[in-house]
């Protein structure tokens, strides 16, 4: 992975997001998320219910299995992701938040390339903020993909312990959204752009995460790949 093109902010008049839009906006995006999962759920249940052969009785229980395990995999990686909860300490293991991802990304059209080291450490901030960067990687490939994560040293870092996040998303039809970008590097959108969205709001937590432990944001987008960093 590399970090050639990062794009930071342009300078323009921001209209600043309140809290209650924004956790409003969260709380919503994870309904969304969860009605998926738990309808399907629901859906075999009813199926169980019924007088069904043999061979739809196992594709209900399978249908169950699958809803409970994906209903589990996207509450345990919000909870660590937009919450301060979960099993993430202060200080977590980079092999614990593959772990999450992977549980996130299973069944899925994307896979993914972990590249740090599992054994390094971060800070909780640190954690919550490639979470989300994670969340939003993934969101840029609607088509699927392979998504590429990775702490590096930067070229020309200020100090030896300075580290850049990045998280590459490739594969077809890649969507970074201008208001995405906006929200991302200003947490903010211009004062005539439409309100906030649900599925928008990882992107100012995303940013605002970041200015909570002093980290630059920064994105760029290819044909064929997208880049999402953050250079603490």
């Amino acid at each position: 992975m590399n970090a050639e093109r990062l794009s930071a902010p342009a300078e323009r008049a921001d209209a600043p997001i309140d809290e209650l839009t924004l956790v409003s906006m969260l709380s919503s995006r994870i309904c969304h998320d969860l009605v998926g999962p738990i309808g399907a759920l629901g859906n075999g249940v009813e199926f169980l219910n019924g007088q069904v052969d043999e061979g739809t009785r196992d594709h209900a229980i399978r249908v169950i299995s699958d809803s409970v395990s994906q209903a589990s995999a996207r509450l345990q990686f919000y909870r660590a992701a937009f919450g301060m909860g979960g099993s993430l300490s202060d200080q977590t293991r980079l092999s614990d938040l593959r772990d999450l991802t992977e549980m996130l990304l299973e069944g899925g059209r994307v896979s993914l390339d972990w590249e740090p080291d599992e054994r390094e450490e971060i800070s909780r901030g640190a954690t919550r903020l490639m979470m989300n960067l994670i969340l939003l990687g993934v969101e840029t490939l609607p088509r699927g993909g392979v998504l590429r994560a990775g702490l590096v040293r930067p070229d020309g870092a200020r100090n030896a312990h300075e580290r850049m996040m990045l998280v590459v998303a490739e594969g077809p039809m890649l969507k970074l959204t201008p208001r995405i970008k906006s929200l991302l590097l200003r947490g903010a959108l211009s004062a005539d752009d439409a309100p906030l969205e649900p599925k928008e709001s990882p992107a100012v937590l995303t940013h605002r995460i970041a200015q909570s432990i002093a980290a630059r944001l920064n994105c760029a987008e290819e044909e064929d790949h997208v880049i999402l960093a953050a250079t603490l």
